[in-house]
């Protein structure tokens, strides 16, 4: 199947247009042919050769946006702009030649900020800037010229906190100081000036702890210390001076552990050591001096697992080895010293992947190789030897995709060429730490880098002798269905859509006739496949037809039906069809145009005394939904006998769309000490009706219940 599926792509994607412009439309699309590889699991391939050749386009600062993947790459027409892909070739396309012509604007600091990306870039009129984008060319736009004309106000460390972003500019009046926006040039402001006049704070290690910025700034009286923001002027403060005067501790690595600052900082009288802070002066404390003295243990790569701080510290005793804390001096312990004595493993590229930390560390017999910790002494371990001897495999990039390790590493003797730096994955295991891909057979090797996981999807640059250094991915998971949706509640009749839209977690094509199974009453219907492939959502329908009856909502049944098709992504990996069933109980069929509706069920009072003013409610329910007719002045209704007179329960309304009910109020001369009776059958007024959804008028006789227990007095 895998097979055939693979010629389908090739028959289907072979042709690769160069990027246009709409307002350069006399330039001619340069066509070029494409072979698609025989791809392994998982499917490696060069997503699209922008600059075309062996010339490179050197894509890099990768970032996620509702599933979208951004980067800068160099184009010959264009220069180095923003671009986007959604992993396909004719998905990856320039958003906007934001510095027309081939200077390009050198976009920076790509950063997501609840689904709008925010970078800095260089119109030539404006000079480097905040800039903002939602993937088009008309909604790329500058977000403000902080600093009017060509001068750059150079924003930096772009945070996002709840949806506001924060970041550093000099306007040329006060230097460089905290800056907020919300993608408006009104909202774009000063948020103080925490070094009066044109010194700069220098705002640095911007840092979200639970929609609070923590930084580190500098003034001339403190020297660089930890501040915090809620976004005002008022609210921006320093939080505590940790070393007295103006040499300033100098707060770095700022990280955030459920709701707990950890950093590293130098007080002046231990060193650089581990601190925490939750936001005030006297919570904001040295967790343990590590290393005793001034020379202090330099904590470094600060990274959260699970409510577990790990980081890289050296004792004086052990060298730079793996640490972990809790935020107390007693839990602020070594893990495993990788390589005794004070040389150091020097761990590296801490990553969490599933609560398991992976790294790089050299243990001093293996080199630079991968490793693991659940932060055990016993559970820190090698993963694997990729280059065995001292020789080191020097991993690097490390992320995690669908709790999958990826990274890049050269083995040096990858069979049965010299593999150079390749594409690797690991899931823990020695024997699951395998070469994804050759990309560039030979000792050079194709050095991955920017590994970025988009919705499952591995995108990274990486270099081959025929297309240079250009945007590849890897796709090794199937799509998963997101939700199915059924249609708006109401009742359905013969020729009437139901139509269902089942949303994917990416792009899809759907080859053959898939379907949807539904129960309606107790008989299995199918909804076919519609519309939709080539995008994330498709659409299912079913015609009623004549017989179909559902009187309390039809289901929806998991898992979907592909019927001799398939569903796949564009990388070939086929669909898991499993889903979560939604609620359709108020999406009712009536499909019974020849039979009428008839009373199943007729509910009398409750036994007991009645007195006047008191109410007889009887409920009538009808084997399928009925609508039900009335006029200004008449209304259906049942005869009750009570004594030896006749009273009338008028129709009041509907419990369900299959119930009716009518009430009668007990009046002052009514009697009945023999329990009353209910007469067969509803009277129907002229100008008042019955009747199902098809038209149907309903038959309206019915067996009289037991009354003898319902009194009147």
């Amino acid at each position: 199947m895998r097979h055939w599926l693979l010629s389908w792509w090739r028959a289907c994607l072979k042709l690769v247009a160069e990027p246009t412009k709409a307002r350069r439309s006399s330039e001619r699309l340069r066509l070029g042919f494409e072979q698609l590889e025989d791809r392994t699991v998982p499917a490696t391939f060069l997503v699209r050769d922008i600059f075309a050749g062996i010339s490179s386009s050197f894509p890099d600062s990768f970032a996620e946006v509702n599933g979208t993947l951004f980067f800068v790459a160099h184009h010959p027409s264009f220069g180095r702009e923003l671009w986007m892909s959604d992993g396909t070739s004719t998905g990856t396309v320039l958003v906007r030649d934001i510095w027309p012509g081939i200077e390009g604007s050198y976009p920076q600091y790509l950063t997501n900020v609840d689904g709008t990306l925010f970078f800095v870039a260089s119109d030539g009129l404006h000079g480097r800037e905040l800039w903002k984008s939602d993937g088009t060319s008309t909604g790329t736009v500058l977000v403000r010229d902080i600093r009017p004309g060509q001068e750059d106000s150079n924003p930096r460390h772009l945070t996002n906190v709840n949806g506001t972003l924060f970041f550093s500019a000099n306007d040329g009046i006060r230097g460089v100081e905290l800056w907020r926006s919300n993608g408006t040039p009104a909202s774009t402001l000063l948020v103080r000036d925490i070094s009066p006049g044109s010194t700069s704070s220098a705002p640095g290690s911007l840092t979200n702890v639970h929609g609070t910025l923590f930084f580190s700034a500098f003034d001339s009286i403190s020297g660089r210390e930890l501040w915090k923001s809620n976004g005002s002027s008022t609210g921006t403060v320093l939080v505590h001076d940790i070393r007295p005067g103006s040499a300033g501790s100098d707060p770095r690595s700022l990280t955030n552990v459920n709701g707990t600052l950890f950093f590293s900082a130098d007080n002046g009288l231990s060193g650089r050591e581990l601190w925490i802070s939750n936001g005030s002066s006297i919570g904001t404390m040295l967790v343990r001096d590590i290393r005793s003295g001034t020379l202090g243990s330099d904590p470094a790569g600060l990274t959260n697992i699970n409510g577990t701080l790990f980081f890289s510290a050296d004792d004086g005793t052990s060298g730079r080895e793996l640490w972990r804390s809790n935020g107390t001096s007693s839990t602020t312990v070594l893990v495993l010293d990788i390589r005794p004595g004070s040389a150091g493993s020097d761990p590296r590229y801490f990553t969490n992947v599933d609560v398991t930390l992976f790294f790089s560390a050299d243990n001093g017999a293996s080199g630079r190789e991968l490793w693991k910790s659940n932060g055990s002494s016993t559970d820190t371990m090698l993963v694997r030897d990729l280059r065995p001897g001292l020789f080191s495999a020097s991993p690097s990039w490390l992320s995690n995709v669908n709790g999958t390790l990826f990274f890049s590493a050269d083995d040096g003797i990858s069979a049965p060429t010299f593999a150079g730096r390749e594409l690797w994955r690991s899931n823990g295991t020695s024997a699951g730490t395998v070469l994804v891909r050759d990309i560039r057979p030979g000792t050079t090797g194709s050095n991955p880098s920017w590994l970025t996981n988009v919705n499952g999807k591995l995108f990274f640059s990486a270099s081959d002798p025929a297309n240079g250094v250009e945007l590849w991915a890897t796709d090794d998971w199937s799509p998963t269905i997101v939700s199915v949706t059924g249609p708006p509640a109401g009742t359905y009749t013969v020729g009437q859509s139901l139509d269902f839209t089942v949303q994917f977690n990416e792009v899809v094509t759907a080859i053959g006739t898939p379907r949807l199974q539904l129960t309606i009453g107790s008989t299995t219907r199918f909804a076919s496949y519609l519309s939709g492939s080539g995008t994330t959502t498709l659409t299912f329908r079913y015609t009623v037809q004549a017989g179909d009856l559902d009187t309390d909502g039809i289901a929806v049944v998991s898992p979907l039906d592909l019927s001799g098709g398939v569903i796949l992504d564009f990388s070939g990996n086929m669909a898991t069809p499993n889903f979560t069933s939604p609620d359709t109980s108020g999406v009712r069929v009536d499909g019974v145009t020849d039979a009428p509706p008839t009373i199943v069920l007729v509910r009398p009072p409750a036994n007991g005394r009645y007195v006047t003013g008191q109410v007889l409610d009887i409920l009538v329910r009808f084997s399928e939904p009925v609508n039900v007719g009335t006029t200004s002045t008449a209304k259906p209704f049942i005869r009750l006998r009570i004594g030896s007179v006749i009273r009338n329960a008028v129709f009041q309304g509907k419990p369900n769309a299959a119930t009716l009910r009518f009430r009668y109020v007990i009046q002052s001369s009514d009697r009945d000490t023999n329990g009353i009776q209910i007469l067969s059958p509803i009277m129907r007024p002229a100008g008042t009706f019955i009747r199902d959804l098809a038209g149907n008028d309903a038959i309206v006789t019915f067996a009289p219940p037991n009354t003898s227990g319902v009194l009147v007095n």
